[in-house]
């Protein structure tokens, strides 16, 4: 069992249905405590993380007095950054921490640089029901938890993320690495998290992985394909408790090996896709994905960022704010569909400079389409 620190200036219904919410399953014990005087509390925060794995702390303490009239004079990120700054001077050993907050605009209350001080940012309004899941909110406590202490004693990539050598691997990112791990633990774990496993690169989600292999998700036998077939190439290093993710240059050479040396997987169609995989094993029940209404390829490699179906980067638009991506990251696309008309702008703000005249000239096309269908 992990135990976290909970800080926040109520608890209220929701605060209590969160830790309730947290504790399920016996994973997860919560110590609940609220702001105070900044010294005291820091001395406490202190003491208690000796035997806590970890932090959650709301970003707004000074909503209501925690005694009296006196309210905090601190925030979430405050705290974040106090206790960062004790790991630096070696007064206090790393931990895992997360922001929960029911402010719906952080990115205007937080700079990227306060954001970066947490593993996690969580809705409380949508924990539980349309945002994450306690489960995975679970998930995500327990491999951050774990993540924090394995690292104190494995500095080296290779262990980190479970490899036998580092073949796999853009040299530039392993370059990367090394600069990372001369800074405290949350700098390494932020960085392989945020720069390796959360973006595609070497390593795929399961959507990218579905996406590439032509299939549609909810066929009988997806399930039973990941696990007879392709868990040999599942990644199981750090984190890997929350994030699902696939070696994908080894899954292209178990293609070439026992689906097809004569076919590149990323020249067939979904189709062909599909009629080669089930001669893995007879009787297996696969069906191909679908092409979005105004896609036209059926070849397809990623996925709308917005919508998550898969299409083809001909059939997609490149997302604004990519242009400094590290080299070992793919860039993300939304469908024509979603370019078109936006179904949710919160996963994405507007699509490349470059794309911006071709986009305009899809919406003139479509517009003058629509009119005809009408008269």
């Amino acid at each position: 069992m992990y135990k976290y620190v909970y800080i926040d200036d109520t608890q209220d219904q929701i605060e209590i249905g969160t830790i309730n919410g947290i504790k399920q399953g016996g994973k997860i014990d919560v110590t609940f405590i609220k702001p105070g005087l900044w010294e005291q509390k820091i001395t406490e925060l202190t003491e208690l993380l000796k035997t806590s794995q970890g932090l959650i702390v709301d970003l707004r303490l000074n909503d209501l007095p925690y005694d009296d009239n006196n309210r905090a004079q601190y925030r979430g990120s405050t705290i974040a950054q106090e206790l960062r700054t004790l790991v630096k001077e070696k007064t206090i050993i790393d931990i895992p921490i997360f922001l929960i907050s029911a402010d719906e605009k952080l990115d205007e209350s937080l700079d990227k640089t306060s954001l970066d001080l947490f593993d996690g940012v969580i809705s409380k309004n949508t924990i539980g029901n349309t945002g994450i899941s306690f489960a995975d909110f679970i998930k995500m406590l327990c491999a951050y938890a774990e993540a924090y202490l394995f690292i104190e004693g494995h500095k080296d990539i290779t262990q980190l993320l479970k490899l036998d050598d580092t073949k796999l691997l853009d040299t530039r990112f392993i370059d990367e690495f090394q600069k990372a791990v001369q800074y405290p633990n949350h700098v390494v774990i932020r960085f392989i998290g945020k720069e390796f496993i959360q973006k595609t690169t070497v390593l795929v989600s399961e959507d990218i992985l579905a996406a590439r292999l032509g299939i549609d998700k909810s066929s009988e036998d997806w399930v039973l394909l990941k696990e007879e077939f392709l868990k040999p190439f599942f990644y199981t290093g750090i984190l890997s408790e929350f994030y699902e993710r696939w070696w994908w240059p080894q899954i292209e050479d178990w293609w070439y090996t026992k689906i097809s040396q004569e076919t590149t997987i990323r020249t067939l169609s979904a189709t062909e896709r599909i009629e080669l995989l089930k001669t893995l094993k007879k009787g297996l029940r696969l069906k191909p994905a679908s092409m979005s209404e105004k896609s036209k390829s059926d070849k397809f490699w990623t996925i709308c960022k917005a919508q998550k179906f898969p299409i083809d980067t001909i059939d997609g638009f490149l997302i604004a704010g990519q242009d400094n991506n590290f080299p070992w990251q793919e860039k993300e696309y939304v469908s024509n569909d979603e370019a078109l008309r936006p179904q949710d702008n919160d996963a994405w703000k507007s699509v490349a400079t470059i794309e911006k005249n071709r986009l305009q000239s899809m919406k003139d096309f479509y517009g003058k389409k629509e009119q005809r269908v009408r008269r």
